[in-house]
């Protein structure tokens, strides 16, 4: 294993780093990076933390095949900004990501992350969802889905929201998301 601790330094942008060949956990959280990039060379990597910067667009992972654990919550952007994801990068991510971290980031909906079949737990807290339908949905195609907390969304203020969202996914194992402030 091959750890780099790089959060609360101000970096502004991810450089430096194709000579780190092995490195398998990559904390870069508390920056104020705006844009996931020369990740490509670190195809060990199979933790990143880039948490609390300035990250739009979850992108240039493409490469990153052996990554599963993702943790990009609570990005600093515009109130009428959320967070997205590139169709490239989640194909990757389809295949290997296990845990995801995507609260407090300003998203309206989940559908993006329907493909990402290996996802064991998922936090997608303190964001806008409000279709508790098309939650239902996402959540039932994510098989491997055992953990997951939506609480603090407007969904969670819908009536029969925390039966709709256990009896679609009866094999959730823990489950938060019975209030909303």
């Amino acid at each position: 294993m091959s750890v780099v601790y790089l959060q609360d330094n101000e970096i502004k942008c991810m450089e430096n780093l194709n000579g780190l060949k092995n490195l398998t956990h990559l904390y870069l959280q508390n920056n104020r990076i705006e844009k996931i990039e020369n990740l490509e060379s670190l195809i060990n990597l199979t933790k990143l933390y880039l948490n609390d910067n300035c990250i739009t667009v979850v992108e240039n992972l493409h490469n990153n095949i052996n990554l599963t654990e993702l943790h990009v919550e609570n990005q600093h952007f515009e109130p009428c900004e959320q967070l997205l994801f590139d169709p490239n990068t989640l194909k990757t991510l389809s295949k290997c990501v296990q845990i995801l971290n995507i609260s407090k980031n300003n998203m309206n909906n989940l559908l993006d992350l329907i493909c990402l079949h290996q996802l064991v737990s998922l936090n997608a807290s303190t964001n806008q969802l409000n279709d508790l339908k098309q939650t239902v949905h996402v959540v039932n195609k994510l098989p491997n889905l055992v953990q997951l907390d939506l609480s603090s969304n407007p969904i969670c203020k819908q009536p029969h929201y925390r039966k709709g969202i256990t009896t679609m996914a009866a094999r959730l194992g823990e489950f938060e998301g019975g209030n909303y402030g």
